[in-house]
């Protein structure tokens, strides 16, 4: 989980049997092109890391990594740091940089991501889209990345799905986002319990929810806190608990129906949720600063009652399968 490498990870030699098959389905996703001359052209001044069938690498330190730039037929440049803290503000060529409204920049990001860090990691790098900031300062960045299946279903999942969660609304208000293929746990040395979904983000030009990311999160995170219960209910948690005339006041100007569960809300009935919320925090001082927290029942009885919440919150994943 603390390897991080530059541009485009993962890829395989052409001694691989399936390379061909590979190859060809990396270029679609890539959206580049399938002669067998892209490596010199598309991936030049990026990272191809080499794999085997018979030689995965598990855990690579500086003079591993250092080897495998040395023995790249095209120029590489590696870097090793926690993920979630680096940035890739600086790291490509300002050659490569086009404006938001431009096509697609030249960069490619792909990750094999660790299961327990591929949530906060998207989330964390969706802020950055949103404000343009790291890989996103270079334009439209797409990226292609692994996650579990059950997660990468959820970042999919319509309005009405009972994968519908907190992550499906975030991911595809700032990206387009496509399960590309689903690939085998069986696959993977080691073996996970679980299967793995690929899935491709292309930033949007403009945002469906046109606002601030932290606000957005809020008001999405608050909302999917009871996802089973009516809309009402989790944004009371928006206000303070003797304000509670401002959770109708929100609910009618938002035009929502109460007798909706947010797993039902289109991610354009949540644009109108975080645009009249936005209003009201300039309205009422303090109330953008207020915790969720704050607004929680106390007392809540332990047992099956506490079960039933845990439940009914976003993206539990069982990490002990993987």
């Amino acid at each position: 989980s603390n390897l991080m490498i530059n541009e485009i990870s993962t890829f395989l030699e052409d001694r691989d049997p399936n390379f061909e098959v590979l190859y060809s389905a990396v270029c679609s996703i890539l959206q580049f092109p399938e002669e067998k001359n892209a490596i010199g052209s598309c991936f030049t001044n990026h990272l191809v890391f080499l794999k085997s069938r018979k030689h995965w690498p598990v855990a690579l330190n500086a003079t591993q990594l250092n080897m495998l730039a040395q023995a790249s037929k095209v120029p590489v440049s590696l870097h090793i740091g926690d993920v979630m803290s680096f940035t890739m503000q600086n790291m490509f060529s300002e050659d490569k940089r086009r404006s938001w409204e431009e096509g697609l920049p030249g960069i490619r990001i792909i990750g094999n991501l660790p299961f327990n860090v591929s949530t906060p990691l998207i989330i964390k790098w969706l802020h950055a889209i949103s404000e343009k900031q790291s890989a996103w300062s270079y334009g439209r960045v797409p990226l292609t990345l692994t996650f579990q299946k059950e997660v990468a279903e959820r970042m999919v999942a319509p309005e009405g799905s009972e994968q519908r969660s907190r992550l499906s609304v975030m991911c595809q208000n700032w990206c387009e986002v496509n399960h590309r293929f689903t690939i085998s746990g069986k696959a993977f040395i080691p073996k996970p319990q679980v299967d793995v979904g690929v899935v491709h983000f292309t930033p949007r030009v403009t945002p469906i929810i046109d606002l601030p990311f932290k606000l957005v999160e809020k008001v999405i995170s608050c909302v999917f806190r009871y996802r089973q219960k009516y809309v009402t209910k989790p944004a009371s948690l928006l206000f303070p608990k003797d304000r509670p005339e401002l959770v109708q006041h929100l609910i009618e100007r938002a035009q929502i129906r109460p007798d909706l569960r947010p797993y039902q809300l289109s991610i354009y009935e949540f644009a109108q949720l975080c645009h009249v919320y936005d209003a009201l925090c300039k309205e009422i001082p303090g109330l953008y600063d207020m915790k969720i927290e704050d607004s929680l029942e106390t007392g809540i009885p332990q047992g099956d009652e506490e079960k039933k919440q845990a439940e009914e919150r976003d993206d539990q994943i069982d990490f002990n399968k993987l």
